[in-house]
Formats: structure tokens, sequence, C-alpha cells
């Protein structure tokens, strides 16, 4: 039963004391006033510094950007750009000016000067538009000098922060995030998945999700375009929320929301999506005009479709809110107040990092207070369960500011992070989140990544990809639907969840996607970008991108007699179902990063076989050659092949899941962290929660027409939107949406029930009508 009962609610916030500009009085949890230099608030050049600016090399001047090279956002923004920057002074801007850039390694690398979109140069003259130098003397710079944006290469970054592996780094660099400074850095080996090495399992060295710092996928230098996209959306704040930002503390905080927030996915804030370890700094580097070139830039390749999204509309989102921003993002902090079980790495204010031992029950007790909102704002609190063990509990202990976290173990689950964010959001945002991360020990632990050497790991325990078998483009037709079910295999037997791509068409009924094509849709190819987690570690995703294909001159499409085995593994193919061909080729190879080119092709039958002597994940690929210019088409889907047979098939289980927590059968205590407390909805309105069936076993599960109903002494208020499957395969999920729209005021009760064969599961709902 879950212990979570009460919605997360708290009044917090505070309002700066009327000051000095330079000396605004904030609840920041480090600083009680402003500290650190403001450039939009003082001017003054600070001479004989600790930096250098190219080509010196110590003791420079630091000053503002000369006038003429200083950058505005134009309001004449001509058709096909996405914003132009100017020289103009715009009174309704931020602008580029006041934003201070560091580097913590000399010119080995440098923020970019200039940001594409595919069509060609959007915004040039960055380098010179901002403050940047070489800091020598870090961290101990930070408040003399104001800086916002730090870059560093490779050592003693990624994995060595979070990991508090390296002395003198992670505490202090909280600060420098509570005093308006991002610290940005590549992942370099810390994450990596850019060989056929790492097709099945990449190595992820991380012990927690550190929110307050930005890690890129990549080596030395691959991580300074988020600098550049980060400074074009700042100019584009007002002048006034700038300053207040900067002066609060609150800048680099307001810059990570930005992106996050802003990330073209479809998922809500809260999501592993928007989250991550690191992030691709450009969007898709293959579309970037000349290239973005960096040291390591396709660590991430061998899973590359999850790193890339729309690098164009991140930046239009991003521009965008910075424009809209009035109300700035609330802050959450986070206090260890007590513990049972594990080892404190370290407890931060915006992260906690435990390491949990089999066996272990790890139990914390955690405090909200502290958490603030620029104008005072009433905060209103949510705990979400980015991913790991769906047994994880979060309790609020009565009316207090306290609660408490429990995180048993489950032996079934590989090493790995269990991370909870707390979401703090103001009645207009949600903010940059707290994040406390329980990591499961079931083998020695990463190395510090001290040298460019010290990353060797062993992945044995580390989580297992899962793998979307037969998964390929799928022919439409206008005014009709089309409906894959995906069959992703997890290594360890988890159900996979999925996502795609904002402005991709159609929707996820768990692992199903429909897409109700319209009548009028043109014809060509409409891309889906499948992304598969199945929700233990944050790591190792499955991502593919396939076409749904309308009326195209070829099609080609594969069947094969089975898409798994242990080897050697004989596969029987066909090219049934291509259309528009006169001839056929087949290539198979292992599955390899990147975007690769078609291999040689082994045979020119529509139909053929091919045996897979050794383990591995393989592609197979179909080349489909009409008549004309541009008469061809391909298609490949994966073949998994394994060492061992299988393991016995399990029955079917269903688990109920809320908010990614699981729901125990049976459970009486709703609450808002499991989604089971809908909160507070005015009459008249509505509140709606979608829960998650999965089928935990890998026998098929059938439910009964209408599974889901609605009973108990307020029925009434409740109401089933949107029904489950009859059918989830093995591994699979359905989802069951449910509406609650009050009728009158006060606190009203449900139970939902599902029935599976003989079977009935129930867990209580509640909401209060205002």
């Amino acid at each position: 039963m879950h212990r979570f009962r009460l919605a997360a609610v708290l009044g917090a916030g505070a309002l700066f004391a009327a000051a000095e500009p330079e000396k605004k009085t904030s609840v920041n949890p480090y600083y009680p006033a402003t500290e650190w230099r403001v450039w939009r608030a003082d001017e003054t050049p600070i001479e004989k510094a600790r930096a250098a600016v190219p080509p010196e090399t110590d003791g420079s001047t630091i000053r503002l950007p000369d006038p003429g090279k200083r950058l505005w956002p134009s309001d004449a923004v001509p058709p096909g750009k996405l914003f132009v920057l100017t020289s103009t002074p715009n009174p309704k801007y931020a602008g580029t000016w006041d934003d201070v850039y560091g580097s913590w390694s000399g010119t080995h690398g440098w923020v970019r000067d200039e940001w594409k979109s595919p069509l060609g140069t959007e915004a040039k003259g960055i380098k010179g538009a901002i403050v940047a130098f070489v800091d020598n003397a870090p961290v101990e710079n930070h408040l003399k000098l104001g800086i916002n944006f730090y870059h560093q290469s490779t050592t003693g970054m990624g994995h060595s922060i979070t990991n508090d592996s390296l002395p003198g780094k992670t505490a202090p660099y909280e600060k420098i995030y509570f005093s308006s400074g991002l610290i940005t850095s590549p992942c370099h080996l810390s994450l990596v998945e850019e060989t056929g090495a790492q097709a099945e399992v990449a190595t992820d060295l991380y012990l927690a999700y550190m929110p307050t710092i930005f890690n890129s996928v990549g080596s030395s230098d691959s991580e300074t375009m988020a600098i550049t996209k980060l400074v074009i959306a700042g100019a584009h704040l007002s002048p006034a929320m700038k300053l207040r930002l900067k002066q609060s503390g609150l800048y680099a905080s307001a810059m990570l929301w930005l992106w996050k927030s802003s990330l073209p996915v479809d998922a809500p804030f809260d999501s592993e999506m928007r989250h991550r370890v690191a992030y691709a700094a450009v969007g898709d580097r293959f579309a970037f005009p000349g290239g973005y070139g960096a040291a390591g830039i396709s660590r991430g390749d061998m899973c590359l479709e999850f790193h890339e999204y729309d690098d164009t509309e991140h930046m239009k989102r991003m521009i965008e809110a910075a424009k809209g921003l009035t109300v700035a993002p609330p802050e959450a902090l986070v206090t260890l107040v007590e513990q049972t079980g594990g080892k404190t790495v370290y407890a931060l204010r915006k992260t906690i990092c435990v390491l949990q031992e089999p066996g272990q029950e790890v139990v914390l007790k955690v405090s909200t207070e502290g958490s603030w909102d620029l104008d005072a704002r009433a905060l209103a609190f949510r705990w979400k369960l980015l991913y790991g063990n769906a047994r994880t509990t979060v309790e609020r202990d009565g009316d207090t500011a306290t609660w408490t976290i429990r995180v048993p173990w489950d032996d079934a689950l590989p090493e790995g992070r269990t991370t909870v964010l707390l979401v703090a959001n103001n009645g207009v945002h949600d903010g940059n989140p707290a994040a406390v991360n329980i990591y499961r020990k079931r083998g020695p632990l990463p190395p510090h990544g001290g040298g460019y050497d010290d990353y060797k790991y062993d992945t044995q325990f580390t989580n297992r990809r899962p793998i979307a078998i037969g998964l390929q483009d799928e022919l439409a037709k206008p005014g009709g639907t089309v409906t894959i079910p995906i069959r992703a295999v997890d290594p360890e037997g988890f159900p996979v969840r999925f996502w795609k791509r904002a402005g991709e068409p159609g929707e996820f009924d768990g692992n199903v996607f429909t897409w109700k094509v319209p009548k009028n849709v043109p014809a060509g190819d409409h891309w889906v970008t499948v992304i598969g987690s199945d929700g233990t570690s944050g790591n190792n995703y499955e991502a593919r991108r396939i076409r749904i294909r309308v009326a195209p001159k070829v099609h080609a499409h594969i069947e094969a007699d089975r898409y798994e085995g242990k080897a050697p593994l004989t596969v029987k193919f066909s090219a049934q179902g291509s259309a528009g061909g006169t001839k056929v080729e087949w290539a198979f190879g292992p599955r390899e990063p990147g975007r690769p080119a078609m291999p040689k092709a082994e045979a020119t039958t529509p139909a053929t076989v091919k045996v897979f002597d050794k383990p591995g994940i393989y592609e197979a690929w179909l080349k489909v050659i009409g008549q004309g210019k541009d008469a061809e088409a391909t298609a490949r889907v994966t073949i998994r092949v394994t060492a061992a047979d299988p393991p016995a098939a399990r029955p079917a289980r269903l688990v109920l899941l809320g908010n990614g927590a699981e729901i125990a059968d049976g459970d009486a205590s709703p609450s808002t962290y499991d989604h089971t407390d809908f909160g507070t909805a005015k009459l008249k309105g509505a509140a709606e929660r979608t829960f998650v069936l999965a089928n935990a076993g890998d026998a098929k599960l059938t439910l009964v027409r209408g599974a889901a109903t609605i009973t108990g002494p307020d029925a009434a208020d409740f109401s089933i939107v949107a029904h489950p499957r009859e059918l989830i395969e093995g591994t699979a999920s359905t989802r069951v949406t449910v509406k609650f729209a009050p009728k009158a005021a006060g606190e009203k009760r449900a139970t939902v029930e599902v029935k599976v064969g003989a079977k009935t599961m129930t867990f209580a709902v509640r909401g209060t009508g205002e």
C-alpha cells in the first residue's frame, strides 16, 4: 500500500527585500545577498584579473564588449528566418552583452561563434558579443568576475562531478549554480554507446542525475554550442527579467529550464526524455550546415535517434519561452534530514546521492523547506519517479515539509539509478527540479575519471538495452488507420515504454502506435521516431526511426519467419508486401552506429535464407529497385541472436502503474505521487490521469471488453475516458485514462476496478471539488 497520502502542496517562496540592485536580498540557500558581479548592474572594468582575454595569457582587464559588437534581437524577422540579432539596441530585449563566459581549458575549446539552421547561418558574432576569457583561477574567480557559462574539456568532468570522485568540485559547483553560473562539460567516456560493442549495453558511469550541470554527448568542445544556444535564447529575455534572474542567482536555473522544457519530444516536463545525464548540444549534427565537429562527437551514435532532436525547433521553443517569460520559474530544494540504510555520497540542496548495497532498503527523510519563488508565489510540489525501482514510495509526514522516500531492494533490477524528482510549480511554470538518487550497487563502483584512461569499467551488472525487433516502414492510405504493435525484447524482461518526437504523427497506447491518417494527407514519407525505455536506470534506450509512407513509387517490406533466437539462427526472409519494384537486393550485418549505409548485397531473389552463426544484434536490409529516377526503396529490420536458449516463459502478470510508480492491488490510500489522488478540480472543470496496465510476464494477457470500471460512493464524479486494449502481449502495456469531473464541492472517492480473467484488481482514487 502506498504511504503517500496527502497532496503535495506547500506555501513557499520569498521576495527580494528593497536594497541596492547589486545586493538584492533573496532566500538563495547559499547567498543571503548578491555577492557576485552582475555586469548589467555594474559595468566597471576589472583590471589585472586572474584571467586571460586571448592572445593574452593572464592579468587581462575584463570589460564588457564594445558597443558595436553587442547583439540584440530584432522584431524585423524576414520569412524563413527564426530570429535576427543586430547591433541595434532594442529596449524590449536584454541582448547578449552582459553574458560572461569562462573557459577552464584554455583555448582548447571556445564558445561557438555562430548557430545555423539547415537553411544556413541564423546568428554570427557571438564570441565578440559577450564577455569571454580564459579563467585562470577556477571557482575562486566566479564571484569576482560574475561568470555565467563555463566550459571544461573532458578531464575531471562528466561522472567525476556527479560521483563526487574528485575533491573540491561537486559541492562548490552547486554554489556556482546558485550564483548564476552554469557549468557545461562533455560526458566524454562517462556515457558511451558509439560502436557495435555498445549495441547491447552502454557504459554509464553516473551514480546520479545532477540537475544543476549540463553534460554533452561527446568529448572536448562538444558542449560549447549549448552555450551559444543559451546565450541566444537568453538575449530574448526582457532586460528586467534577465537582471532579476542574475541578481537572484537563478540565471543558470532558468537556462536549464529553457533547455529541458523546450526539447521537442512528446513527453511531460518531468519525463526521463527531458532530464538526461547528457544531451546532444546540437540536435542533428548531420543537418548542421558544414557539420558540427568536436572530439568524440559520435559517442552516442549506437542510439543516435535517442540523442538526436530537431535543433531548429528546440531553438524556436527556447526563444519563444524566453520572450514570454514574465514570471521566473521556481526553485525546488531538498534537504536530507534522516537516513536509514545506504551510504550517503553527498547531500546537496539540489542533488542527493546515496549508495544502496544488495539487500538493503534505503529510507530517506527529506525536507522541501527552503524551496523558493522569485515573486513569493505559493508553490505546489510533486514527486516523480524518473526511473528505477517502481516500488519506491513517497509519503508526506503529516502536514509538514518533510517527506519519507522508501526504496526497497529489488534483486531483479540491474545496477543503476533510482531517481526521484522534486518539481516545484508556482502556478505558472514548473522549475528546474531537485533530484534524489539511490544507486543500486551490484559490483565495483565506476572509476573516478580523473585521467584520460581512467574510464575502464566492467558492464557485467549494467542494464541491457531493449531491442525493437521487426520494426520497419509501413504503408498508409489517406483516411485510413495505421496500427503498429511494437515488439521490444528487454534482456532483463521488463516492460518497455515508448515516446516519440514532437510534431510527428500518431500516438502510443503502451506498445501500440496508431495514426489516424487524415484524408488530405500529402503523398510522401512521414517520419516517426520510436524511443523505448525499460525504465530501470535512465540508460540503454532503444530508438529507431521509421517512415509511414503514403503513395510511394516503390516500397520495400521485409517478412521474416522469426526475429530472435539462439545461435546459429536460421531465418527465412521474403520481400512479400513490397511494391513497385522489378529487382531486389538483400544484405545483412551487425547493427552499426550512426546512419550506416546498406552493406554489400548477398542475395537478389525475392526470398532468401540467412544463417546468423554468432550471438549479436543484426540488421537485415532489403532494397527494392523499380524503373526510372528515384525508383528504389530500402527497408531494414533488427534480428536478435542469443548465445543461450531464452529462459522459460513467465506467466502473464498484470502490474498497475501510476506516474511510473507501481500501485499495489487493493491500494486504498490515494496519493498524488502515483496519480491516484487527482488533487483539486473546479466545478464544471475536470482533471485526467492516465494509468498503465503492464504485462510483467511473457505470455499474452487477455482483458474482457470494458475491463476498467468505476465503483464506490462517488463513482458518478469519475469516468473512464480511454479504455485499455483487450490484448496485452508479453512485456507489453496499455493505458486507461480516468477523468475526475466533480459535480459538487468536497472530497470525492471511488474505486477503479480492472477485470483480468476471473480476477479483479482494484485501487482507490480521490479528488476534491472546488
